[in-house]
This record gives structure tokens, C-alpha cells and sequence, in this order.
């Protein structure tokens, strides 16, 4: 993720939660493609 690299002070917290929508929704779509929808738990918090 070269967006951590190279960010201000100003921009440090958006760009990290940002960074870490990208993490969640990558890491969900993992999930989804690995559980069936049935016993998939991230369908009700999500």
C-alpha cells in the first residue's frame, strides 16, 4: 500500500482509515468466497 508511504501529518488519519476500509472489504470478500452464505457470520454485522 504505497498510500502509507508517502502522506502528511494533515492527512495521516484519513488516509489510514481509508487504508483500512480496503483491508476489511478484501479480507470480507475472502470470507464470503470461503463460507457458505448460510454459515456466514459477517452477513448480519455488515
Amino acid at each position: 500500500m504505497m498510500v502509507l508511504l508517502n502522506f502528511d501529518k494533515q492527512d495521516e488519519l484519513h488516509n489510514l482509515i481509508h487504508w483500512l476500509r480496503l483491508v476489511s472489504a478484501d479480507i470480507f470478500q475472502r470470507l464470503q468466497l470461503q463460507l457458505p452464505t448460510s454459515q456466514n457470520p459477517f452477513l448480519t454485522t455488515w
